[in-house]
Order: structure tokens, then C-alpha cells, then sequence
């Protein structure tokens, strides 16, 4: 029998951040959509009436709504696609993977004494 750590039978480390990578990245999916859309929209609107007098409706629309949709976007899936794969990993035995090296102190309590150690 194959014990949990052994990453068989389609285990992941982390569901959790994997979900929540796959949801941040479709939400940028869909706020790059919005904001190219946005942004084509706005670029092929003509802002002058018939009379000659033009105002910054399209461009004013293309920078508060359009260009961070996009940068949104880059934000969300830059967040979202690490999260996804690093929580789709198979697990593996951390303690092995470590080595001798842990940010995390080893802590250690005697008959009047304490001890921090960390091994870098």
C-alpha cells in the first residue's frame, strides 16, 4: 500500500491554492478580455460631433477603465498560475526535500535552558 506522501492516484499538495489559482487566473482571463475589448472599443470611437467639437470621452474611457482591466489582469494571473501549479504538485516528504537547511528554528527546552537553532 502507498502511503499519502507518495503522490500516486492524483494527490496534490495543496487543492486549496490550486483551486484558487485556477479561479484568479480565469478571473484574469476574462479582465484581459474585458479591458482589450474595452480599449478596441474605445480606439475606433470617434469623439467629434458634426459640428467639429471633440471631446475625450473614448480616451478618457481607454485609461480609467480599459488599461487596468488589463493590468488587472497581469496581477490576477500572475498570482493565479503560481498558486495553481505549486498546489497541483504531487506531495512529497518535506522533511526529506529540506535537507539540513529550514527557515523554521529548531526549538529546544531543557532543565533550565532554552535553545533557537536554525540550520542554513
Amino acid at each position: 500500500a502507498q502511503g499519502p506522501s507518495s503522490g500516486a492516484g492524483g494527490e496534490h499538495r495543496s487543492p486549496g491554492m490550486m483551486y484558487t489559482g485556477m479561479a484568479l487566473t480565469g478571473l484574469g482571463s476574462a479582465a484581459l478580455v474585458g479591458g482589450v475589448t474595452v480599449v478596441a472599443v474605445s480606439l475606433g470611437h470617434d469623439d467629434c460631433g458634426p459640428e467639429g467639437e471633440c471631446t475625450m470621452n473614448a480616451a478618457m474611457t481607454t485609461v480609467f477603465l480599459g488599461f487596468p482591466l488589463i493590468g488587472g489582469s497581469v496581477l490576477l494571473a500572475g498570482v493565479g498560475v503560481p498558486l495553481w501549479v505549486l498546489g497541483a504538485r504531487a506531495p512529497t516528504d518535506e522533511a526529506a526535500e529540506q535537507g539540513a537547511r529550514s527557515a523554521i528554528p529548531t526549538v529546544t527546552i531543557g532543565a533550565g535552558s532554552a535553545a533557537l537553532s536554525w540550520k542554513l
